[in-house]
């Protein structure tokens, strides 16, 4: 399977893109990853999810006091 195409089942399946939640940078990368050996793929790096990310959704990573955060999307399932 492409890796765009893993990122876009992952998304489908796992998270709901809306404007007013957010989730945080490593909380979704891990259930990501979680995910993506659950199925039996090799997980992308952090940073190739997170451009593959970028470019699928058009969101961006928000950095804050507290640490990173993606707006506008939350995971449906925890993975931790």
């Amino acid at each position: 399977m492409d890796r765009s195409d893993l990122i876009k089942n992952f998304l489908e399946e796992k998270t709901e893109i809306k404007p007013d939640v957010k989730v945080g940078a490593s909380e979704l990368y891990q259930s990501y990853k979680y995910w993506a050996s659950g199925d039996g793929y090799k997980p992308m790096s952090r940073s190739q999810f997170k451009a593959t990310l970028i470019e699928k959704t058009g969101l961006d990573q928000t950095r804050e006091k507290t640490g990173n955060y993606w707006y506008g999307i939350k995971l449906l399932d925890l993975y931790l």
